[in-house]
């Protein structure tokens, strides 16, 4: 019951006030004086309850009110667009594909007057406490489906799991397997042993007796591709339970095509054009021929259609287009209010919404979250590939945006382009919002793109470590109020040992423009607090940095304190230069928040480049139950490149660090089910490398529930593959750039096919057992290291259609480039059939997870995969902080009955390997042991992956390491030297034994490689 109570307390409470320094704060202010029965201590950190009745029951008077409030706030409901003239502003591709205009649209309507759209209502959430589902029952769906389609797949899959299924309390599983509500369970079972197939036949058993099931799947052509799947097997029994294909509305076009261009004979393609395609009522009503063919799928003004004056000027007031009640584009959200199975993609789970009202729980919601209205309806969650969910979630709650450069030519960056757009939206904004967003967007263009030009001088201090002169990329992180205490400190002469107290805080804040209270600040410092007003003002009309910066030298110089440290030079200098780098980059992050929030006007408005960064910075934007994550507080922190050689390469970055992605899918049938609902949910995640300890974005922080041993479906195999050049010296690509890494790959793909891949093919074709595998797959770590790849083995003599590569996704389907065939990444299971080649090159983060080319009796169409470049992090990206730092943070810590605690060793650990990733060069040489560990533990995560593209139907899966940087000895950091080092973590946190009876032969595997280090010639 208490944790109904903190879920729901925790869903009615502002984001803002997840920040612990926001909430301390607020209580500081509110307590006594505004809040009566709480009293704080002399210590000021802890409160004292005075209530007069039990607390809990309190805390049950609060949730009621707050529920009751919601329940009584109304919606404002939107207006139809039916008589006059109505415009919008849309974004039009250009000639190139690559660029966008804005074109303004108007359209004449004589229609009826009608009510605002009606709300959808649901059915009150389900209520299921566990979902007993009887063994023998999944056996009767598969045989019968088999019988109805003359296969024999899932009769064996079901077999052969429930043959070899193990558990975590050792329990066998005979006659009901049990999923219960509350924290994620999970099922793991290797590549190929038919995990997919269960959850369809369990999806299946839930449509059949009156539940509702949810599977949330990797991508889009997943989606498709399993409804599909689950609609055909559901009619084959007789049941005409409703499947849904839950796509984004704005995608649903899009994925109709791309799905009928690479469909096969089995009828899915005309299915996705049934069930996503529409069109677009609206155009008819265009009063010029380039509003009619203005329409872009996906971009439709659905709902900001503004009225058309006398004056031509457009109205405030955004109207919805009168058809949308009706229209084709969300149908599938509509249908999704009542299905008995709703299939969706992972980042719709995620950062999906409705986009029509409904009615849940005696309330409407204008645009509910994907997520809530999942968890609302469904009685089972499934989410498949629950490590990549993780991994993606990840990648959305850590962002980076580029401020300024002082490259020529380069593309422009945001804050550039929002200048320029605000410009060609002139007319189309609401005044205010006009006005307001354009000083707000001459003010940050002009701090980011002067403080960078001053950066790019040199004007500005280099952290040092020794007398060296500093490396380009040391001091790179910069968190301005992390100076705060310092710069406390040695303004106000606080002795060495002590700590700045509130008031010392306070002052220093006053300092700083739009910040604190003027007042507060000592005469002496007012000199100080002028001089950093007018550099980062604009109404002075001129560069003030260089005057600034003297008077507050000089003025530091004054300090009235007797033996205060700044009577020393470097100390001065230090001071000055922390004090006007707080002041730009405090102001920057104040002014870009602004755009966050006005960010859906200025998008309806035509101003693309305002969406761009408020998804950078906007995590914070919408509920979740730990929006800080362990920090608990929000993290901005500026990136800035500067080297004095050339800086004309100069640049500056913000990046934006928020939620708590590891803690979240662990508890989403718990804390957050129980938040929208005061319910759990059952929740069930499917993945063959889920439980990874030490991998940072794929590591589930829940052991497995249930699990079937890499022992049963086929095997891996890792062989040390380099190639030897002219020289004799093996290849290395990793660590080289830019025309230098080109001219390693093109050179290496043309030895690589005559040395390795050609004799490979050609023992494919001569065993009768592999001649149906004639293909072999090429990772590399980028597009453009796949073309690369592909111009040597070009230059080998190769024909264009045995080549195929891959490219980034697009709507132009397969394409013959003169020396290859080009296959879009959406379209690479289609290789087999569009492009039927010897070789498919394509990027890692593609190739590793979902792409499955397989024969009609589920056998890999891959005879081996190569590995041909080592796939190193950048550590630099926010992403890649955040999961090393939230992983490391959630490993600190094992579940106890001390949450004060628990948070408070979370909040040190990850604030300790902020400042380590921070600090450190990011290189994989300088990094710390621990981080170096998780690196390698994510490469053999992704080589399990990767090697399952080849091992479904019971293969073995081969793997190829072709990088000579695999191997090189040199530095200690060859992988198998780093799998050593990894066995042993493994071993001394007590994980080995788990991780031998989950990977089996897979993992001996892979310390065989490492152990025995294999000869690695390649003798021509």
């Amino acid at each position: 019951m208490d944790r109904v109570r903190i879920a729901r307390l925790l869903r009615f409470r502002p984001v803002e006030v997840a920040n612990r320094n926001v909430f301390a704060a607020l209580v500081e202010a509110l307590v006594p004086d505004h809040i009566v029965g709480f009293r704080m201590l002399d210590d000021a950190a802890r409160l004292l309850l005075d209530l007069g009745r039990p607390p809990l029951d309190y805390v049950d008077e609060c949730v009621t009110a707050l529920l009751s409030e919601r329940q009584l706030s109304k919606v404002r409901a939107t207006s139809f667009a039916t008589r006059g003239m109505f415009g919008t502003p849309l974004r039009v591709a250009t000639a190139d594909r690559e660029q966008t205009r804005s074109v303004d649209v108007h359209y004449q309507l004589a229609l009826e007057e009608a009510p605002p759209e009606p709300a959808i209502p649901l059915s009150p959430p389900a209520e299921a406490e566990a979902i007993d589902i009887p063994v023998e029952e999944l056996h009767a769906l598969a045989t019968r489906l088999d019988d109805e389609f003359e296969q024999e797949h899932r009769t064996q899959a079901v077999a052969e799991l429930f043959a070899h299924l193990e558990t975590q309390g050792g329990e066998p599983i005979n006659d009901v397997w049990q999923l219960r509500a509350g924290p994620t369970q999970v099922f793991q079972a290797p590549t190929g042993s038919g995990k997919n197939v269960l959850a369809e036949l369990v999806a299946c058993w839930c449509a059949t007796h009156d539940r509702v099931a949810s599977l949330v799947v990797p991508t889009n052509a997943t989606v498709v591709k399993t409804a599909y799947s689950i609609e055909r097997s559901l009619r084959a029994l007789g049941s005409d339970a409703e499947v849904v294909p839950l796509t984004s509305p704005n995608s649903a076009q899009t994925v109709a095509e791309t799905t009928v261009r690479g469909a096969g004979p089995d009828g899915v393609g005309l299915w996705a054009m049934d069930r996503l395609a529409y069109g677009c009522t609206l155009p008819s009503a265009a009063v010029s021929e380039e509003s009619v063919d203005a329409w872009n799928p996906g971009n439709e003004p659905c709902g900001s259609l503004r009225k058309i004056g006398g004056d031509g000027r457009l109205a405030g007031t955004r109207n919805m287009c009168p058809w949308k009640p009706s229209c084709g584009k969300y149908r599938n959200v509509r249908q999704a209010c009542t299905a008995s199975v709703i299939v969706t993609s992972h980042v719709n789970w995620l950062v999906g919404t409705l986009h029509v009202p409904v009615e849940a729980q005696g309330r409407v919601e204008d645009n509910m979250s994907v997520e809530e209205l999942l968890l609302h309806r469904s009685d089972l969650v499934l989410i498949d590939e629950i490590d990549a969910f993780q991994a993606a979630m990840i990648s959305r709650s850590a962002r980076g945006l580029l401020l300024a450069h002082r490259r020529r030519r380069a593309f422009p960056p945001p804050l550039r382009r929002l200048d320029n757009e605000l410009h060609d939206a002139t007319g189309r904004l609401d005044g205010s919002v006009e006005h307001h967003v354009r000083a707000a967007t001459a003010h940050a263009r002009f701090l980011a793109e002067n403080y960078t030009s001053h950066l790019s001088e040199g004007a500005f201090r280099r952290q040092r470590r020794g007398r060296k002169s500093p490396h380009p990329m040391q001091g790179r992180w910069l968190l301005p109020r992390k100076w705060d205490a310092w710069l406390a400190a040695t303004l106000f002469n606080i002795p060495d040992g002590e700590q700045p107290r509130r008031e010392h805080y306070k002052a220093l804040q006053g300092l700083f423009p739009d910040e604190g209270d003027p007042t507060l600040v000592p005469d002496w410092l007012l000199p100080v607090r002028a001089a950093l007003a007018q550099v980062t003002s604009l109404t002075a009309g001129d560069d003030a940095f260089q005057p600034a910066w003297n008077l507050i030298y000089e003025t530091l110089r004054q300090c009235p304190y007797t033996d205060n440290r700044l009577s020393d030079d470097e100390s001065r200098i230090d001071a000055t230069d922390r004090l006007i780098r707080r002041a730009y980059l405090e102001r920057l992050r104040a002014l870009l928040f602004r755009f966050v929030y006005a960010a859906p006007q200025l998008q309806a408005s035509g101003v693309t480049a305002a969406r761009e960064i408020a998804e950078a910075l906007g995590q914070y934007a919408t509920w979740c139950a730990a929006p800080y994550g362990p920090l608990g507080r929000s993290l901005f922190a500026f990136t800035e490149h500067y080297d004095r050689d050339r800086p004309n390469d100069t640049v500056l970055k913000v990046n934006a660090f928020g939620g708590d992605p590891h803690s979240y899918v662990t508890s989403l049938g718990e804390v957050t089910a129980l938040a929208h609902l005061g319910l759990p949910r059952a929740v069930v995640g499917l993945s063959a490398t889920s439980y990874f300890p030490a991998a940072p974005h794929h590591h589930v922080f829940a052991k497995p529930t249930w699990w079937v041993a890499d022992d049963y479906a086929g095997t891996l195999k890792i062989r040390a593959s380099p190639i030897s050049d002219q020289e004799r010296d093996f290849v290395r690509v990793s660590g080289t750039h830019g025309q230098t890494r080109t001219d390693v790959l093109t050179n290496l793909g043309e030895l690589l096919w005559k040395k390795r891949l050609a004799p490979a093919l050609l023992d494919l074709a001569a065993n009768p057992e592999t001649t149906y595998q004639q293909r072999l797959l090429l990772a590399t770590t980028s597009y453009q290291g796949a073309r690369d790849l592909a111009e040597g083995i070009a230059n080998a003599g190769v024909s264009a259609e045995r080549v195929v590569v891959a490219v980034p996704a697009d709507d132009r389907g397969r394409r013959e480039s003169g020396r290859w065939i080009e296959l879009p990444a959406d379209q690479l299971e289609s290789f087999d059939q569009e492009a039927d080649g010897s070789v498919l090159i394509a990027p890692l983060a593609r190739a590793q997870r979902g792409l499955n080319i397989v024969d009609h009796q589920g056998r890999s169409l891959i005879g081996s995969v190569w590995l041909v470049v080592r796939p190193l992090p950048i550590m630099d990206e926010p992403s890649e902080i955040l999961a090393h730092v939230h992983a490391r943070a959630r490993t600190a810590v094992l579940p106890n009955d001390h949450p004060t605690a628990t948070l408070d060793i979370m909040r040190q650990v990850a604030g300790r390997h902020f400042d380590e990733l921070f600090t450190a060069l990011p290189y994989f040489s300088t990094l710390p042991s621990e981080t170096q560990l998780a690196i390698v533990a994510e490469t053999l995560n992704g080589l399990i992956q990767l090697a399952g593209r080849a091992r479904r139907g019971g293969a073995t899966g081969e793997i190829h390491l072709v990088d000579y940087a695999f191997l090189d000895e040199r530095g200690h950091s060859d992988l198998p030297n780093l799998i050593a080092r990894l066995r042993q973590h493994w071993q001394d946190e007590g994980q080995l034994d788990l991780m031998r009876r989950l990977y089996g032969r897979t993992l001996d595997e892979i310390f065989t490689f490492a152990d025995n280090r294999e000869n690695i010639g390649d003798d021509e």
